[in-house]
């Protein structure tokens, strides 16, 4: 009879390490799948976060618009920021349609300039539309070496 009752008392000893080594891994296991949904939100939001840092670094504003029938040919002059620059080009009427190109390559050096062709097709009836306006907003490479355009410049220039 004390035979028996060593091998319940054994037995249930062993079990209490079983539950044990179960609770463990399945803790681990459930932290291995809560980190696969968290990491891409550290990933992305510390590349965005360096990405706003070079925004705020960039500055391209526009310098002359000219109309066609068509089109708006905008020069932009890089002003400061890390070389080589891409813009993004916005031209837009009286009504609010917009048309937007972009990220188009910028001027290569600082003070440069370049002209940079917008086709018109939102904008429409030029006339009657005025006054139109161009806006640029610098486009910069975050840290995964993606393309995150800045917010629009405050330099407004009126298409002539």
């Amino acid at each position: 009879m004390i035979t028996l009752l060593k091998k319940r008392t054994n037995k249930k000893g062993l079990s209490d390490v079983v539950a044990t080594v179960l609770i463990v891994l399945l803790t681990l296991a459930a932290v291995a799948v809560i980190w696969t949904f968290i990491r891409p939100l550290f990933t992305t939001t510390g590349a965005q976060i360096d990405a706003q840092g070079q925004c705020l670094l960039s500055e391209i504003r526009p310098t002359v618009c000219t109309l066609t029938a068509t089109t708006a040919i905008v020069t932009a002059q890089f002003v400061k920021g890390d070389d080589p620059i891409k813009l993004k080009i916005v031209v837009q009427d009286s009504n609010g349609n917009r048309d937007v190109t972009g990220p188009l390559n910028g001027p290569s050096t600082i003070l440069g300039t370049i002209p940079n062709t917008v086709t018109l097709d939102k904008v429409v009836n030029i006339a009657a539309n005025k006054p139109i306006i161009a806006k640029v907003a610098p486009v910069v490479k975050d840290s995964n070496g993606n393309d995150y355009v800045c917010e629009e410049g405050t330099v407004i220039v009126t298409c002539a």
